[in-house]
């Protein structure tokens, strides 16, 4: 995983992409206690995109076959270092408040940014997925989470009601 990233950062650092972070399952694999099983990397990238116009991931997927990566544009995604990754939109308001609270943490040394484990709990519940919320009553009893700031994120977006719905009530 070391090297999807250190590309990733050079894509940043080339400005092929300004920024990004790393949401979805594999971003839980830095905060969960539970193995979570995923099969592709999601990278948020913030994209300045004007009223009526697609997001164009064509820039992206041409820089990353420059460096001898193949993209399958059909499927949403390149592989690098023989992992699957999906560069996606930010999408919601809860999204992007998630990106732009990202951590930095590290993989062998190398810079990566992660939605903060509270921000990815709260992605789930807004997704909503039947994958979502298995994953979220098996990683629920973690320790690392911050009940507090969780609680207050579910508080601002609504979402209080499907957490207890997913892992009963909560106080």
């Amino acid at each position: 995983m070391k090297r999807v990233f250190e590309v990733i950062n050079e894509l940043e650092k080339e400005r092929t992409i300004q920024k990004y972070a790393l949401g979805g399952a594999f971003a839980l694999l830095f905060h969960a206690t539970e193995p979570v099983n995923t099969s592709d990397v999601d990278i948020f990238v913030y994209f300045e995109v004007k009223k009526g116009k697609f997001i164009d991931l064509t820039p992206i997927f041409k820089a990353l076959e420059k460096k001898g990566y193949k993209s399958h544009e059909h499927e949403g995604h390149v592989v690098i270092e023989g992992t699957p990754v999906q560069f996606l939109p930010l999408g919601t308001a809860l999204v992007e408040q998630a990106f732009d609270k990202a951590e930095t943490k590290k993989i062998e040394e190398v810079p990566v940014r992660v939605f903060s484990f509270e921000y990815l709990i709260a992605i789930m519940l807004e997704t909503n997925r039947p994958k979502d919320r298995m994953r979220l009553a098996t990683i629920w009893e973690s320790s690392k989470m911050d009940r507090t700031v969780l609680f207050q994120i579910l508080a601002d977006f609504g979402l209080r009601k499907r957490l207890e719905e997913v892992v009963g009530k909560v106080e």
